[in-house]
């Protein structure tokens, strides 16, 4: 199980103050209403450069830490509730991770999907915003290991 892995790491990068910086960027239409039906951990397989393996999520507060096998992280900032594809769950854009690991940058251009919990389909979406558009979501991988 690797959830004391990842509340470790967590809890670490709260004292490191990483869980402080706020978004400075126009926030697509959301709902900001929590429902308490979000995941607070998970998994997925990534198989796909930079870096294949497994992918770690785990929240804490406002955020999302999105941990690689290889040590490096990402950070986003829960945005608001939206649905995907008829699927309710939470919004999160990027704020922080190293982008010549992760091939992403931290200017709120990249935005990720999370399912709720007992959704019939666990799908991790993804998009990019390009030239100013919001690109269509696109599925990434099932989630696994859903709490």
């Amino acid at each position: 199980m690797k959830t004391v892995p990842c509340l470790i790491l967590s809890a670490a990068l709260m004292a490191a103050g990483c869980c402080s910086t706020s978004v400075r960027h126009a926030r697509p239409a959301a709902s900001s209403v929590s429902h308490g039906t979000s995941p607070t951990h998970f998994w997925f397989d990534y198989p796909y450069q930079p870096s294949p393996g497994k992918r770690y999520w785990t929240a804490v507060g406002k955020t999302w830490i999105e941990q690689y096998e290889n040590g490096h992280y990402s950070r986003f900032q829960v945005v608001g509730r939206t649905t995907v594809a008829g699927t309710p769950g939470t919004l999160v854009v990027k704020i922080t991770g190293d982008p010549r690991q992760t091939w992403t940058g931290n200017e709120g251009n990249f935005q990720a999907f999370i399912p709720d919990r007992g959704s019939p389909k666990m799908q991790f979406y993804y998009r990019n915003k390009t030239g100013g558009q919001w690109q269509p979501w696109r599925p990434l991988a099932e989630m696994q290991g859903v709490e």
